[in-house]
């Protein structure tokens, strides 16, 4: 499987829209377009970096490194922290001296 093929697949398991990937990977959009479509075959390994960290793989599964078919994080990666935000909850004043 190719660069963009990993890309289109993981992009599509987590149910992004390449505008989606892009902002939280800090790449444009074009560039996983024409990834995804074949019209590119790399990258840097900067964006490489980026979009890994966004979709929560290792760097080697998205380039194929290694035979790399594994798309989980290497052990002490930064969890995704999709779905793991709480609601504020505004403090009574009465409480206020406590915080």
């Amino acid at each position: 499987m190719r660069l963009g093929e990993r890309l289109r697949h993981l992009r599509t398991l987590r149910g992004w829209s390449q505008r989606e990937l892009a902002e939280r990977a800090g790449v444009r959009q074009a560039l996983i377009s024409q990834l995804e479509s074949g019209k590119q075959r790399d990258t840097t390994s900067a964006n490489v970096r980026k979009l890994a960290l966004a979709l929560s793989c290792t760097v080697d599964y998205l380039t194929g490194y290694n035979g790399s078919s594994d798309p989980r994080p290497c052990p002490g990666a930064a969890p995704s922290l999709d779905g793991m935000t709480l609601p504020l909850v505004p403090i009574p004043p009465e409480e206020h001296e406590y915080v």
